[in-house]
């Protein structure tokens, strides 16, 4: 707010633009404000909601009954991150679902830092996951709007890109840690099999030596 205080004079007096274009920048700022204030007021109200009912001592019990090492609920996260944002088109809206749930659950689970600072990680980026190439996200409709680019083409084009790292970094990464394997190691086999995809798959662009 003191910004748009400050800013608007200055723009003013140089004569850079219009008070009418002025309101209008106002007005859609707001636009783009609105709407994550909106999640992160519901997230926080779903917060409360979730410690109210106990929701992560409920889901500990749950996962308990499985049998299932605290350590793979990293790689179920992630998938359930992927899932939803991609259902949603929205990263953040499905972040302010899944901390309130996973973070008292996974603290429930297990007292290890790792595990804990693993499962936010797979929640940050599962959820960027559907938020690239899901038809209904922000941020493949603005990039089709603003590269004059169909959005079906767009979406189909992104796909291909993001499904493979999405599979690497779950199947050869994500699923090994959890298995014991060392991060360093998964990260370094995650890198090779990338590489490996585009010298073998990729092709290289006319008169350039880089591949797509």
């Amino acid at each position: 707010f003191v910004g748009i205080l400050v800013a608007t004079p200055m723009y003013l007096c140089q004569r850079i633009i219009s008070f009418e274009e002025c309101l209008f920048a106002w007005v859609e700022g707001c636009k783009d404000v609105v709407e994550p204030c909106i999640v992160l007021v519901l997230a926080w109200g779903l917060g409360d909601v979730v410690a109210d009912v106990g929701t992560g001592s409920f889901l500990a019990q749950a996962v308990g009954k499985w049998h299932m090492p605290a350590s793979y609920l990293s790689p179920l996260v992630a998938v359930v991150g992927m899932a939803m944002s991609y259902a949603t088109g929205s990263s953040i809206g499905s972040m302010g679902i899944l901390f309130p749930i996973v973070i008292p659950l996974v603290c429930e689970l297990t007292a290890d830092e790792t595990t804990r600072i693993d499962c936010v990680g797979a929640i940050l980026g599962s959820c960027v996951f559907g938020n690239i190439i899901s038809p209904i996200a922000d941020c493949s409709i603005l990039t089709a709007i603003s590269t004059r680019c169909d959005l079906t083409g767009h979406v189909t084009s992104a796909s291909p890109y993001v499904l493979l790292v999405a599979a690497v970094s779950l199947v050869v990464v994500r699923l090994p840690v959890a298995a014991g394997l060392s991060v360093w190691l998964a990260w370094a086999m995650g890198l090779a099999v990338l590489a490996a995809v585009i010298i073998v798959v990729g092709s290289p662009i006319d008169g350039k030596d880089t591949f797509v």
